[in-house]
């Protein structure tokens, strides 16, 4: 009888330690649940703050409204001349945008930013605007001998157009 008592122990205890390591593999299922939804969540909430921050930034307003209206002069106006003179407050405006774009993008491509969520705010405006910029990061990359002037940007530029 001692040893059906035994082996009744022996049952239970394995018993537990398997209950015990279900319960650990679901706590972890909900864990790493929890810790994407978390970062899906912090993601989410780092595009909106960066899109955000745009407007009321006095130096990202005014450098986007010279921006703009050297876009709006295009058939006067070439922007890549203004690769050429670094010296002038309309080449620190395409760059400021430039600079902008690309860090917007290297955020999307290294999933710090959410692109659907940056694509659906903003597609258009940034098409149009990298269509406008990218001749001037052409001219900075031959100027200085860089390929990777304005190489995220392009890269999104491609995916969304």
């Amino acid at each position: 009888m001692e040893a059906q008592a035994f082996s009744w122990i022996n049952f239970g205890t394995m018993l537990a330690a398997l209950v015990g390591a279900a319960a650990s593999v679901g706590v972890l299922v909900l864990a790493v649940s929890q810790f994407n939804e978390a970062r899906k969540e912090a993601r989410a909430r780092a595009t909106f703050d960066f899109i955000n921050s745009t407007s009321s930034d006095r130096d990202f307003l005014e450098n986007r409204d010279l921006f703009v209206s050297l876009c709006d002069k295009s058939a006067e106006v070439s922007l890549p001349d203004f690769a050429k003179d670094g010296d002038c407050k309309e080449h620190n405006a395409i760059l400021y945008m430039l600079n902008h774009y690309e860090l917007a993008a290297r955020g999307m491509l290294s999933g710090a930013l959410d692109e659907n969520f940056f694509k659906a705010q903003l597609k258009g405006t940034f098409l149009r605007q990298w269509a406008a910029i990218r001749p001037f990061a052409v001219e900075l990359r031959t100027k200085f001998e860089n390929p990777l002037i304005g190489q995220a940007a392009d890269m999104i530029y491609e995916r969304w157009k």
